[in-house]
């Protein structure tokens, strides 16, 4: 409750909310887990890159269908682009 007034936080005291701190959670989670190894980082990243190589390969090529369709038809179009 940084930026609450005094009478505000008597306020919210009384009422019976109080502010839950996820933050002392999450640096538990943070202590619990071990540091990884080199060899685990490497195959982490590894697997990243191999995962991000994958999704753009699968998005670029539709991709580029949908660009050349598009240009094709424009220059293959009956209606003259100057009206």
């Amino acid at each position: 409750m940084l930026f609450l007034a005094d009478h505000e936080q008597q306020l919210i005291a009384a009422a019976g909310f109080q502010e839950e701190d996820e933050d002392e959670d999450e640096d538990d989670e943070e202590e619990d887990k071990e540091p990884l190894t080199p060899g685990q980082i490497k195959m982490k990243a590894a697997y990243q890159m191999l995962l991000g190589t994958a999704l753009v390969a699968f998005v670029a090529d539709p991709m580029v269908c949908v660009l050349t369709m598009g240009s094709v038809a424009k220059a293959t179009s009956a209606v003259p682009s100057g009206i």
